[in-house]
């Protein structure tokens, strides 16, 4: 339902602001087989918590901080490259956080878990700060 309301947002919202930075969404795939939480960068709050084997639609504005074994991970914002983005209204695109704590874009018509991670492009896979 969090992820309709957020897709329901950005179709009202333009992706692209007056700065030329583009609001993302990334489908993040928990596969590190144990629960992730994802907080609020500026509160530290949880939002929401990704089960393992499964996905949440995340916004990404300024990277993407979340919680393992009660370890705070910041990820900072790395755009990927046109190619792995979908989108017209809202430009989505999929990663998945393996157990070595590092996000992977996934091509978008790959379907997760991915068990060998393709090559990546300049800046991924993410690592925490």
């Amino acid at each position: 339902m969090l992820r309709n309301i957020v897709l329901c947002l950005l179709l009202i919202v333009t992706p692209r602001f007056a700065d030329g930075a583009v609001l993302y969404l990334v489908d993040l795939f928990n596969n590190i087989g144990r629960p992730i939480q994802l907080l609020d960068a500026r509160t530290g709050s949880v939002w929401t918590a990704i089960s393992p084997g499964e996905s949440k639609g995340v916004m990404y504005w300024e990277g993407v901080t979340l919680r393992v074994s009660g370890r705070s991970l910041h990820f900072s914002r790395v755009d990927p490259p046109k190619e792995y983005t979908r989108g017209l209204f809202s430009v989505t695109f999929k990663a998945q956080l393996n157990p070595d704590l590092r996000i992977y874009l996934l091509p978008p018509n790959s379907q997760p878990p991915v068990t060998h991670t393709p090559p990546q492009p300049r800046g991924f896979p993410l690592s925490a700060r």
